[in-house]
């Protein structure tokens, strides 16, 4: 039976018991799972900004990944631009070979523009991932129609082989920067393209020189402007990168900090095993001692 000297002592080793067991058990978990807690109340202090943290790292990552989709549709329109750009300054080359005298006869003139007309207006109608990049936001609408209609006058430009819009799309590439990308195939380097080869095919079959010469007006203004579309391109793609270079580096900081929140330093943790299983070896030790002590024992 315990004597009334004994119970305050027993009472506080008995407490102390049982927290050197919880602090035991809760390190023998975090030691197996690497964890601090495995819920948000063993964190209760540190919860709140866990979760804002954690939601950051989404919304940031879900930025990167819809980067990935946009670089790459400007890396097909940059493709594309580059094929259209190759195409008319093989016809600026030939209209100048024509309006020759001495090679002009010799020069398929109508026969070569047509290949390159469709060449054009196969890279206008390139897709990625099902939408056409150049409809604007027609994405399920093919921007140039097949086979393309004759102006309404030869060698002036017009769109109405454009079946798009002329809205250029936007797309919030991090938290603080949001951009408009990529083009349409109504602009107006891409009109000079198509009229210029329309011009040089009805020039040719015609025999209309003022044609030609019309044509190889427009082929080296669309040139111009193409070279300056796709500097527009790698710029949109050099300002996206390094949106991805800031998310990235806040990416690493935003997981350390999560990291520290919910992990433990193991070794330390080992360590403070240790010594609450010692204390709680002495409190039990203490314990017995205490639960056997005589009035005479106590007294001295």
């Amino acid at each position: 039976m315990s004597r009334v000297s004994q119970i305050a002592q027993q009472t506080l080793t008995l407490r102390n018991i049982l927290s050197a067991e919880e602090r035991v058990q809760n390190a023998q978990i975090q030691i197996a799972t690497g964890r601090r807690s495995l819920s948000y109340a063993g964190i209760a202090e540190d919860a709140s900004q866990l979760v804002s943290l954690k939601g950051l790292h989404t919304r940031i990552d879900r930025f990167i990944k819809n980067n990935t989709t946009i670089e790459r549709r400007l890396e097909r329109m940059d493709s594309a631009v580059s094929t259209i750009f190759d195409a008319v300054s093989e016809l600026r080359v030939m209209l100048l070979q024509a309006l020759n005298a001495s090679s002009g006869g010799a020069v398929p003139v109508a026969t070569v523009a047509q290949n390159l007309l469709d060449m054009v207006a196969g890279a206008l109608n390139t897709k990625d991932d099902g939408r056409f990049i150049f409809a604007g936001t027609q994405t399920t609408t093919r921007p140039v129609q097949s086979p393309l209609p004759d102006p309404a006058v030869f060698g002036v430009v017009d769109t109405n082989y454009y079946s798009g819009d002329s809205v250029e799309l936007a797309a919030r590439i991090d938290e603080t920067t949001t951009i408009t990308y990529g083009m349409t195939a109504d602009r107006l380097a891409f009109q000079q393209a198509i009229g210029a080869l329309k011009a040089a095919i009805e020039g040719a079959n015609t025999n209309n020189t003022s044609l030609l010469n019309s044509a190889l007006s427009l082929a080296s203004n669309a040139i111009q402007a193409l070279a300056g579309y796709r500097t527009e391109i790698g710029s949109d793609l050099k300002t996206i990168e390094q949106a991805d270079l800031r998310s990235g580096d806040y990416l690493t900081f935003i997981e350390q900090v999560i990291s520290d929140i919910e992990n433990v330093n193991i070794p330390a943790t080992v360590t403070r095993l240790a010594s609450d299983q010692l204390i709680l070896e002495a409190s039990f030790l203490t314990l017995a001692r205490v639960s056997n002590l005589s009035l005479v024992d106590f007294l001295n």
